[in-house]
């Protein structure tokens, strides 16, 4: 049988209210009546008042932009490349925070087993030996990644790690996940809507777990 010992959170360091995320997307995107009446139901109805993000735009003025072309239209538009090399700057840090709040009361030379989980983006060689290196846990620490499977990752990562306590004696997981570093704006306006205003509000969420198998006495 397997249980969960710790858990660990933390979030992107810019915090935005909902109503500013509106405002930038109004701002940025030429909506007509009826659109601009559906996409403010939807923020109201979302159930969400503040959103995470490593990227400090959406409360800003466009002149105040890191992220972003301060322009009507965005471009030049954020590109994949962008995005990936924010990613790659920010998540081992993002990381840490979570894994060391998690690891208080555990020694890292215990964990026989690291899965990291993403949805957001990639890097070479990537998250998990970044960690790894940083944490310096053993060099015999079983490394596995979980990517691009949305929010349900998370939830087949701790499968993963049910099934290693299942078959392995005495082991012990650090599962670390992490997602939605930055939202998911697009140009068209029919991609931008829902995935903005309706995403779980704990996509801004990075926690790690560990998890370990409760032997009988």
């Amino acid at each position: 049988m397997s249980k969960i010992l710790s858990v660990g959170t933390s979030v992107p360091d810019y915090k935005h209210k909902q109503g500013d995320i509106l405002e930038f997307m109004q701002r940025v995107y030429a909506l007509d009546d009826d659109n601009r009446r559906k996409i403010k139901y939807l923020y109201r109805q979302s159930g969400i008042d503040t959103r995470h993000s490593i990227i400090p735009d959406y409360s800003l003025p466009a002149p105040a932009w890191h992220f972003y072309s301060p322009t009507e239209n965005l471009e030049p538009f954020p590109s994949l490349e962008l995005r990936m090399q924010w990613y790659e700057k920010y998540a081992a840090a993002l990381s840490l925070t979570a894994i060391r709040q998690c690891l208080k009361k555990f020694p890292l030379h215990n964990i026989t087993h690291l899965i990291t989980v993403s949805c957001t983006g990639m890097s070479a060689p990537g998250l998990d030996l970044e960690l790894m290196e940083l944490l310096e846990l053993p060099r015999t620490t079983f490394r596995t990644s979980v990517n691009f499977m949305g929010c349900y990752a998370a939830i087949h990562a701790m499968k993963m790690a049910m099934l290693f306590v299942i078959l392995i004696k005495k082991p012990m997981f650090l599962l670390y996940a992490q997602s939605c570093v930055h939202f998911i704006f697009r140009k068209k306006q029919h991609q931008i809507i829902l995935p903005a205003a309706c995403c779980s509000a704990t996509e801004q969420l990075q926690f790690s777990l560990v998890i370990t198998k409760q032997l009988k006495d």
